[in-house]
């Protein structure tokens, strides 16, 4: 490398020079190159911050020269490795490598996403065959159209973004199939067709130590099928075995869980389903575990420990639980539930779908989940998961009434001094994950005041908020109704997204106290706490 190795051009990685950097990445830096014979090419070199890990250098070395023989038409292809004289690794590769444009909007259809996913598949199974993993999946990884894999071997080292999936051992397919589900789901609508197409994506996103699907030729025909009107069209796409029954055929509705009757299916996730059910002429709501999730000690311990924290909460502003409890057969255990009080109403995303809330009624919504928060970070629950489909509004004496819901994956913290601060891993929506969550850094109660204030931008500009040269996009003037947004409501809704937590609000209870002395201000509102039905705080 010669002595300007940090400017654009004009120095050497072994026989390539290099002309011009096409694009940075959280792990290497793209750059054209030319080879001794006029050859033109596209060499990734590994960021200098990745070089005191010799161990992961020489693994990412020997992963990409496995790509050399035999080759993959969906990965692209490495055609040199090495190491400058500094230590950072370089691979080279063909010339071709357009990033994918795959741009998170509202007109990406579902058919669209799932191609992506039997695109992709063929390779990722190719790999994982060989004993690879790629580790991090992301749209600029995939380059070309149809889309190919570049930037193999460098995933080694991206291990403290996926240890979530693997418990600290030796990543692999599960890691891949996490981090693909994550990437569809960041692309994936969220009105109603999208339901089934989620609900795959989010089992693959899972805590769960198991794997969630064979292959992930297997993930992409799951996909199709939750596509198709057909749940059997279009599996010719994708190679290998044929789908699984499961895949394609609706769980059956029990009759009973425990000593509750059930009424029918109210919902259903990655996790498990939720069931309107009855016992001595109380209906309630029965949160049902998926079966498959009952071998994995992580996710079982996880939905005990959300359920007792929740119960002893008694908070009206959080979803309460009445009790939780398990059957055991002859080969261990066969069920968990946990029982909750049935609301009638809708979540705040099917509001929100439905029409534009005014200002004030937003900011009513957003108090109360405030209060909420209040209480399970003084317990040291962290939600992470604030999102509006996790927000349920019932109506009382003519008022919203708001229940937080779904702490599935709450994390307790201690409480008292050291509460502050934990290590996390990285679970929850992405349109809606602080930076420190995105990244597996330790989250607090801070990390629940982000996504509330993504929600808070979402209601009152009727998009989630977009970045700007890396800060999030300004407020607009007015609602997408042409509602007038108080002015001193953009300070504490910006300050909730800010990237340093320590420049968020302090406090669920400092949030809920901004906003309503913001609309307060605004003399041609009703001040939040004088609605009628509003419970005094």
């Amino acid at each position: 490398m010669s002595s300007n190795g940090n400017a654009l051009e004009g120095w050497t990685a072994g026989r390539w020079q290099v002309e011009r950097r096409l694009r940075r990445g959280r792990v290497a830096d793209a750059f054209q190159v030319r080879g001794p014979e006029g050859e033109g090419r596209v060499l990734r070199l590994l960021h200098p911050v990745h070089v005191v890990d010799a161990r992961a250098i020489a693994r990412c070395l020997d992963e990409a020269r496995a790509l050399l023989y035999p080759p993959h038409p969906g990965i692209v292809p490495v055609e040199d490795a090495g190491q400058l004289p500094d230590g950072r690794v370089y691979l080279v590769g063909e010339d071709s490598e357009l990033p994918l444009s795959l741009e998170a909007h509202p007109g990406l259809g579902s058919d669209t996403l799932v191609s992506i996913a039997e695109q992709l598949a063929p390779a990722l199974d190719a790999l994982h065959a060989r004993g690879l993993l790629h580790g991090q999946l992301d749209v600029d990884s995939m380059v070309g159209d149809p889309p190919r894999l570049s930037g193999v071997g460098f995933g080694v080292f991206q291990g403290g973004t996926t240890q979530e999936w693997t418990g600290g051992r030796d990543p692999g397919r599960r890691v891949d199939q996490g981090l693909l589900g994550r990437l569809l789901l960041a692309l994936a609508g969220t009105g109603p067709e999208w339901a089934g197409i989620r609900a795959i994506l989010e089992r693959c996103t899972s805590v769960d130590d198991a794997l969630p699907f064979p292959s992930v030729s297997v993930l992409a025909r799951a996909l199709r099928g939750a596509c198709a009107p057909d749940p059997m069209a279009e599996t010719r796409h994708v190679p290998g075995p044929p789908p699984s029954v499961t895949l394609g055929v609706r769980e059956s509705v029990p009759t009973s869980v425990g000593p509750y009757r059930v009424l029918g299916l109210l919902g259903e996730g990655a996790m498990g389903r939720v069931f309107r059910a009855e016992r001595d002429g109380r209906q309630v709501a029965v949160k049902l575990l998926r079966r498959e999730h009952l071998r994995s000690r992580l996710l079982l311990d996880r939905f005990f420990r959300e359920a007792r924290a929740v119960s002893r909460s008694r908070h009206p502003h959080i979803v309460e639980v009445l009790e939780v409890g398990e059957e055991r057969g002859p080969e261990g255990l066969e069920r968990a539930w946990c029982v909750m009080e049935l609301l009638e109403g809708k979540t705040l995303g099917a509001l929100f779908r439905e029409r534009a809330l005014d200002v004030g009624r937003t900011v009513e919504i957003a108090a109360q989940v405030c209060e909420a928060l209040e209480a399970a970070h003084a317990m040291g629950v962290v939600h992470r998961d604030v999102k509006p489909d996790n927000v349920f509004v019932v109506s009382r004496r003519g008022a919203d009434w708001v229940k937080l819901l779904d702490f599935g994956i709450a994390k307790l913290l201690r409480v008292g001094p050291e509460m502050s601060r934990t290590p996390a891993t990285v679970i929850g929506t992405p349109h809606y994950m602080a930076p420190e969550q995105a990244t597996g850094a330790p989250v607090d109660g801070r990390t629940d005041l982000y996504a509330l204030g993504v929600v808070l931008y979402e209601m009152l500009a009727g998009r989630r908020p977009g970045r700007v040269r890396g800060a999030p996009e300004p407020l607009p003037t007015e609602t997408p109704a042409g509602e007038s947004i108080p002015k001193g409501l953009v300070r504490p809704v910006m300050d909730c997204l800010a990237t340093d937590p320590g420049s968020r609000p302090a406090s669920a209870a400092a949030l809920r106290t901004a906003l309503q002395e913001a609309v307060t201000r605004d003399t041609s509102r009703p001040a939040p706490g004088l609605r009628p039905g509003r419970r005094a705080s």
